[in-house]
């Protein structure tokens, strides 16, 4: 074995276990998913590579290749969020602009430096095009007078100067390419969320169709470690997700220059030798003199706004705005704790500023309508499911409805004083109860403690429906500081 190979052995088993400062990372967040998830035959959500949406046959495409580290131990599962969160926010453009999406996703056992160069390779791009290439994973600097990271692929490397300059080969019209490299994990949630309104599609495809040129960013400077965690993904992801949500929100004309500059601020990580990463950016662009949104394939006034949830700071009462007007069932609901299994993520306990989403799983054999309600440690008791965000609240047998769905689900539930234990209640009526349940203003029955709010809170229910066709679980978590 030559020496070259247990040298070049060391380095990668030195990269991947403590991501020395020659290490460079990117990431931050968030946009709204339109539609309902598309599900093949089987009902299962279909890969990438399998999604078509039902669009013109012609028109300008966006094209995405997707790199994810997955299958590594250390930044695996901040890498599989923040596949999630950009397939996501690929299908939102699609749904947005008329663009027909492309997506090339490379992850687990595949990632390799070929397979990325291969796809690269097979881009057929189209004068109005846009291109998206997205790396999430190990990242590092050999100083070769870039300050770009290099990709660590497999074992091997790959310059991300060298991405770009392959893809600008082929002229798109506007070019994205982004590398979120070197996650350090942490193992607490630590994203704080921007206030965020409605995402207007007008605003879709103004940054979309509207400009010419490429953007290039990394989630850190040479010589930076950049930083993830297991519940959100990388720290930059999130930050220009965060930055391209608000300016799809904004009232005025979307800017990338906008965006960009505010999702290069300072991170902060849990590193005592580097207490912030530093993103960085190249920007290269100009509008579009004539408007792409006229062009076959993605019309001006086609598409509807965006709803969107701006992002709670508490577990605070929603109003609930539907009306319903089915009779009652023969068939119901029973009322069994084993029917409804609820459980919070990532795990208790939480601490103050953490976020929390909540699985909810149907375990019966029929369709149920949910319901979910937060007391504090307070006694304060809150529905915070369904709300005026998200009412989709209809949980067929067997069905798991995880609240917030997804990080472009528009709204997040941040965790906030008071310390203690607190509790979660989950409902699942049939639909002509839904709407006794939201008659009734539960807040009132707030006691000392969060057990003698729930008890209260039970009878109440328990009284409202009757003995039968409905079902009731509850989870403790526990806030500290």
């Amino acid at each position: 074995m030559s020496n070259n190979y247990l040298f070049l052995m060391s380095f990668l088993l030195s990269l991947l276990s403590a991501c020395n400062n020659e290490v460079v990372k990117t990431s931050e967040r968030v946009v709204p998913s339109l539609d309902e998830p598309v599900y093949t035959a089987s009902g299962s959500t279909p890969s990438a590579d399998s999604i078509n949406r039902a669009l013109p046959a012609s028109g300008p495409i966006l094209h995405a290749i997707i790199a994810a580290d997955t299958d590594d131990e250390m930044v695996g599962k901040s890498v599989e969020i923040d596949l999630e969160n950009l397939e996501s926010l690929l299908l939102s453009i699609q749904d947005n602009t008329g663009l027909r999406l492309q997506i090339r996703s490379i992850s687990g056992n595949e990632l390799t430096r070929n397979k990325v160069i291969e796809a690269l390779n097979q881009l057929s791009v189209g004068p109005n095009d846009v291109v998206i290439f997205y790396y999430s994973g190990h990242g590092v600097n050999f100083n070769k007078g870039s300050k770009w990271p290099s990709l660590v692929l497999a074992g091997r490397f790959l310059d991300l100067d060298e991405v770009k300059a392959r893809i600008k080969a082929k002229n798109p019209r506007f070019l994205m390419v982004f590398a979120d490299a070197c996650n350090n994990l942490v193992q607490v949630i630590s994203s704080v969320r921007g206030t965020r309104g409605m995402p207007r599609a007008k605003n879709y495809r103004d940054l979309f169709l509207n400009y010419r040129g490429d953007i290039m960013a990394s989630s850190s400077i040479p010589g930076q470690k950049s930083w993830g965690s297991h519940g959100d993904g990388g720290f930059f992801t999130q930050a220009f997700l965060n930055q391209l949500n608000e300016e799809l929100a904004s009232a005025s004309i979307p800017s990338w220059q906008a965006i960009m500059e505010r999702a290069k601020k300072p991170l902060p990580t849990y590193d005592s030798e580097q207490p912030f990463q530093d993103p960085q950016y190249e920007i290269n662009i100009r509008r579009v003199e004539a408007s792409l949104s006229s062009l076959e394939g993605s019309k001006q006034g086609e598409f509807e706004p965006v709803h969107v949830i701006p992002p709670s700071t508490s577990a605070v009462e929603a109003p609930f705005l539907g009306t319903f007007e089915e009779k009652p069932s023969a068939e119901s609901l029973v009322a069994d704790d084993e029917q409804l299994f609820i459980e919070v993520l990532p795990s208790s306990p939480f601490r103050l500023g953490d976020t929390m989403r909540l699985n909810v799983r149907n375990g019966g054999r029929e369709k149920g309508y949910l319901l979910v309600w937060d007391i504090n440690s307070a006694g304060e008791i809150s529905r915070i499911f369904p709300n005026q965000f998200d009412q989709e609240h209809a949980l067929g047998a067997g069905k798991t409805k995880t609240i917030p769905e997804n990080a472009f689900s528009g709204f997040g539930f941040t965790i906030v004083e008071p310390v203690g234990q607190s509790v979660l209640l989950a409902l699942l009526v049939k639909k002509h109860q839904v709407q006794m349940v939201l008659s009734e203003r539960f807040e009132g029955l707030s006691a000392p403690t969060a057990d003698q709010a729930l008890q209260g809170l039970r009878e109440q229910l328990k009284q409202k429906l009757g003995e039968n066709g409905w079902a009731m679980n509850t989870v403790d978590y526990e806030v500290v500081d």
